[in-house]
């Protein structure tokens, strides 16, 4: 532990108690958020519930984890819909609407295993740092599951 740290827990904690602390906040996943909470000077980061991310994509906070300071969210994204296709079908052909129609089966003559973007949504989940949340753009606030912006 270095020196400035020592100094502060030995002008706040007796000098007996030293050692186990320095135990306690080693063994913690965040040594700086557990000196600064034994010092009484820790300030939770303030973490906006939805934001946008540089590519656009909103992001709802699902939930923190302060002692590693990791997000885990949930966003919307297109489905990726992948089948056996007929003999001639191209990724550029297939849509939402008629993707069905030109399934096949894997056996038949010519069958193109195909994986196309649709239009149609899903909810999905990611994980990133504080310092990534942070990074994004604040986008007010929000009732569970609304993307809307």
């Amino acid at each position: 532990m270095n020196k400035i740290i020592k100094l502060a827990l030995g002008l706040s904690y007796p000098q007996d108690k030293l050692v186990a602390l320095e135990e306690i906040i080693a063994a913690t996943p965040n040594p700086t958020m557990a000196t600064e909470i034994l010092l009484g000077v820790y300030e939770k980061p303030q973490l906006d519930r939805k934001v946008k991310d540089k590519n656009g994509v909103v992001r709802i906070l699902k939930e923190a984890n302060y002692w590693t300071e990791t997000v885990e969210y949930t966003f919307l994204k297109n489905k990726r819909i992948s089948a056996y296709f007929q003999a001639g079908t191209t990724v550029e052909k297939l849509n939402d609407r008629n993707w069905e129609s030109l399934k096949c089966s894997g056996s038949e003559e010519g069958a193109k295993y195909l994986t196309f973007t649709s239009a149609e949504k899903e909810e999905s989940t990611g994980n990133c740092n504080f310092a990534e949340w942070l990074s994004c753009e604040n986008v007010g606030p929000t009732r569970d599951l609304d993307y809307s912006i």
